[in-house]
């Protein structure tokens, strides 16, 4: 067996970086700076998509309130267009239509004739 082992060359590297320890502590440090660069970046990439969806959503809120405008004007627009070309229809009133306020409503059940009524026995 010679020096071209995996065991061989770890130790081997070990002793250069100040003992077992040492080159242990040195790696665990390296692999703490790495793992804080990647989530810096991942971070940062989280951050900008996150700002990116907001300004996407301001922008369709913007657009939903122009839309909402531009419709509610066009509805009155189109009412004051209906109103200007339709006559004006006089509602009739009770006693054009024959109905003085003496007579009974058809909700009174002893005029209207409605014996049938919820509370009639079956026959």
């Amino acid at each position: 067996m010679g020096a071209d082992w995996d065991y061989a060359q770890m130790a081997k590297t070990a002793s250069q970086n100040g003992g077992p320890q040492a080159y242990l502590n040195s790696m665990k440090h390296g692999a703490k700076v790495d793992g804080r660069v990647q989530g810096l970046v991942a971070g940062a990439a989280l951050v900008a998509a996150g700002l990116k969806g907001y300004d996407y959503v301001k922008k369709q809120r913007r657009l939903a309130a122009v839309a909402e405008q531009e419709l509610l004007a066009g509805m009155k627009k189109a009412t004051q267009a209906q109103a200007a070309t339709t006559p004006p229809v006089d509602e009739p009133t009770s006693e054009a239509q024959g109905i003085s306020e003496n007579e009974a409503t058809p909700e009174d059940p002893e005029v209207s004739g409605d014996e049938d009524g919820p509370d009639a026995a079956p026959q």
